[in-house]
Order: structure tokens, then C-alpha cells, then sequence
């Protein structure tokens, strides 16, 4: 174990795999190595330096407003002591003297403003609905806010390092990524059995948004048939490269105007909805590819997520290739609009885990995680 002091009041305790921050008055952060590297720093774009000013003056402000320790306190409060940190290591942008765009959310029209800024840019902003809980993403150009428009998905945005777009060294996680989609695929497992589905080894899974391949590698490695779809070539031809799958290149209504004659149990739209300018046809898609009483298994970012509360505009899913920010209420009308019946929804959070530990399971099960996690069932007859 090693002690790295920052002050006379704050120390950095580091273990082989764990690493925290303590104060007088105990532990503030605590967390793994690996997570602090690859959810925490990797997804708020700090440097090691950075990140521990951040975890810091959490623990400065914390010593200031109350005797407690930290982690004795309510979910609530510790949020609350997170959120007045990290105004001044996250800054706000000013208010918009006007903001009229001339669209609508989700088919209702505008009047909210969700985010001011989008990290260090000014001009862009997230409006939406309040009653539908949605928003889209809004550029400011020459004057006049319009919506966002996809952005391309090659190689740059896989492997590039443009500040708040793409993923930046993807393929450098490929056993991270690997883990993960292990995980996702018992999920999935998971919430089938919770709706009276049997996803045993005969499954057929098409993968929209397939990316690198690394959720198909999983599914293929626990029995199940795999198809994917992929708008970049550069993704696909990796795909093929590490895993040797073929991939469709295209768009999902692209694949169905093909006609490969295949209907899928599960489709899987991961990180997928928020970038398409029309979520509502691509669904519409998704629900002619299921079998009857197939499952649309959907993850996105949650607009009303409690890392939105921290973060503000430098919050890590906000991204220019996030055209919609759903709320399980838009989510679920969207499935709705789409002839889908929504089944299940909940919401994942990690990033604030070394803040927050077990307690973040409350806010996730409020509807307040960073993720949305949702399963759309399609019609048992058409």
C-alpha cells in the first residue's frame, strides 16, 4: 500500500488494484484502479492530475459543510456536496438570451432547455419537451439554432481523439469491451427470463450498431446465432479482421430493404438510438425484424441521469453525435409509437460509484442512472 498526502487533511491511499482519497474524516472516494482509469477518467476526458484536483475539492467541501463522514451520510447528500464540487471544476455556461428552434421532440413541441453548452462549447445546447422528458441536440449557426446533423462514423471516430466526440483508442479496450458484452449478454439473459423468455442457444441476435463485433463475439461464444449492422465500413472490416464475422453495411431500414429473410428473438440496439435522426422509423424497422413476441433490447443515455446533475454540460454523454437524450417516458413512447410494447426499463450508473458505492443502486432504481436499460416486446401476430 502506498500514501501519496496532498495536504495535512487529505491523503491518497493506493493499493494494487483500489485506489481512495481520505479525510479526517474518512473515505470520500474509493474506488478500482481500473474503473477510476477507464470509467472515470477516460469518459470525463481528465488527465490523472485533474481528476484528483476534482475527487479533492469534493473532499475539501465535504470537511467544510458537515462533521459526518461522508459515507455515512444519505445518497441525497453526498449528491448534493458532489454537484456544488464540481461547479467550479465543470463550470456552467451562461445563460441563452433566446433560444427558438424550429423542430419538434418526439413530435411535441419545444420549451425546455435540458443543457447550456455541450462541455466547452457554447453554441450547442440540448432542448426538448418537459411533459416527454426528451431532448435533441441544437447547434447555433450565423445566429439561428438548427438541429445536429449524424456526423461520420470512420476510423477518426473509433481512433481519433477529438474532444467530446467518438471513443478515442477503441480498439486499445478490446478487453475491457470484451468483459463487458460477457456481462451484457448474461443481462440480457437475465431480464428474458424475468419476461418468460428462455434465451437459451438456439437464440438469433442481430446486433444494430455493431461496431467492432465485441457484443457479437460474446453472444456467438454463449451459443447464440449472430447477425450485425454496421453504418462504418472501418468498423466492419475490424470486425472481420479480429473476429472474422461479417458484418451488413448500412443502416438497419438498408438491411431490411435487402430482404436476407431472417427474423431475429432478440435485436439489440446498443448506444444506437440517440444517433439516428428518426428513432421512432428505425424502431419501426426493429419491430418488422422480430419474430412475435421478439425483444428490442435498448441501452442510451439517460437525459435525466444524476451525472447531468454533477456534470452540467461537461456531463459525459453529451456528445455532437447524440442527436436525442431519452428519458424512460420518451423511450417508452417512442417504442409505443413504434408498435412496440415496452416490458422492462431500468437505468445503470458507474461513473460516480467511488463517490456514491452501493447507494447508486438507489438513484438507478429511481430512474436516475447515467444509462437507460429498456425491452421493447414486438406483436405476438402482425
Amino acid at each position: 500500500m502506498s500514501v501519496a498526502t496532498t495536504s495535512m487533511e487529505i491523503q491518497w491511499v493506493s493499493t494494487a488494484d483500489r485506489i481512495a482519497c481520505r479525510s479526517p474524516q474518512g473515505a470520500v472516494f474509493d474506488d478500482t484502479k481500473e474503473h477510476w482509469r477507464e470509467a472515470v477518467l477516460r469518459l470525463l476526458n481528465l488527465n490523472e492530475e485533474q481528476g484528483r484536483a476534482w475527487v479533492e475539492s469534493v473532499a475539501t467541501l465535504s470537511l467544510a459543510a458537515d462533521s459526518r463522514p461522508f459515507f455515512d451520510r444519505s445518497p441525497e447528500e453526498r449528491l448534493k456536496v458532489l454537484v456544488q464540487a464540481s461547479q467550479c471544476v465543470f463550470p456552467r455556461p451562461s445563460e441563452f438570451t433566446s433560444l427558438q428552434v424550429p423542430a419538434l421532440a418526439l413530435g411535441a413541441p419545444i420549451d425546455q432547455v435540458w443543457f447550456r453548452g455541450l462541455r466547452h462549447d457554447p453554441f450547442y445546447a440540448v432542448v426538448g419537451n418537459r411533459q416527454l422528458r426528451h431532448g435533441i441536440l441544437a447547434h447555433r449557426q450565423q445566429g439561428r439554432w438548427e438541429l445536429v446533423k449524424p456526423l461520420p462514423y470512420e476510423e477518426e471516430y473509433f481512433e481519433g481523439n477529438q474532444l467530446g466526440v467518438g471513443y478515442g483508442r477503441y480498439r486499445e479496450q478490446a478487453g475491457w469491451r470484451l468483459e463487458k458484452a460477457a456481462r451484457l449478454v448474461r443481462q440480457v439473459r437475465a431480464i428474458g427470463q424475468f419476461l418468460g423468455r428462455n434465451l437459451g442457444s438456439d437464440v438469433r441476435l442481430l446486433d444494430v450498431g455493431a461496431g467492432y463485433g465485441y457484443f457479437r463475439k460474446a453472444a456467438s461464444d454463449s451459443g447464440w446465432t449472430t447477425d450485425g449492422v454496421e453504418i462504418s465500413h472501418h468498423a466492419a472490416a475490424v470486425a472481420r479482421q479480429e473476429f472474422g464475422m461479417d458484418t451488413f453495411v448500412g443502416t438497419l431500414q438498408d438491411y431490411a430493404r435487402e430482404g436476407a429473410g431472417h427474423s431475429y428473438d432478440v435485436l439489440t440496439l446498443f448506444d444506437v438510438v440517440e444517433h439516428v435522426e428518426d428513432p421512432v422509423s428505425l424502431l419501426e424497422t426493429v419491430r418488422s425484424l422480430l419474430k412475435p413476441e421478439g425483444l428490442c433490447v435498448i441501452r442510451t443515455p439517460n437525459l435525466l441521469a444524476i451525472d447531468g446533475e454533477v456534470f452540467g454540460s461537461y456531463y459525459h454523454s453529451l456528445k455532437m453525435e447524440h442527436l436525442h437524450y431519452f428519458s424512460a417516458t420518451s423511450l417508452c413512447q417512442a417504442m409505443e409509437l413504434a408498435g412496440l410494447r415496452p416490458a422492462f426499463v431500468t437505468t445503470e450508473s458507474n461513473v460516480l460509484r467511488g463517490f456514491l458505492g452501493p447507494a447508486l443502486s438507489s438513484f438507478s432504481a429511481c430512474l436516475r442512472g447515467s444509462d437507460l436499460f429498456a425491452v421493447g416486446l414486438a406483436p405476438d401476430n402482425e
